[in-house]
């Protein structure tokens, strides 16, 4: 197995998705795509995605 993906980068925060089968955390990698996490944050902040994200911080 390569060592390339041993280790994962540190990341700025998570989200938490509310689904009927539980919660599902997803960690934001905003070093290594910060135009993607800023995005998804300000959709989010905005209330274009479902009133069950929530971001949170570490």
């Amino acid at each position: 197995m390569s060592n390339l993906y041993a280790t994962e980068p540190a990341t700025n925060g998570k989200v938490i998705f509310d689904t009927t089968a539980g919660e599902i955390e997803v960690e934001l990698w905003g070093k290594e795509c910060p135009k993607a996490v800023k995005n998804f944050l300000a959709l989010t902040m905005e209330g274009q995605s479902s009133s069950h994200v929530r971001p949170t911080s570490d």
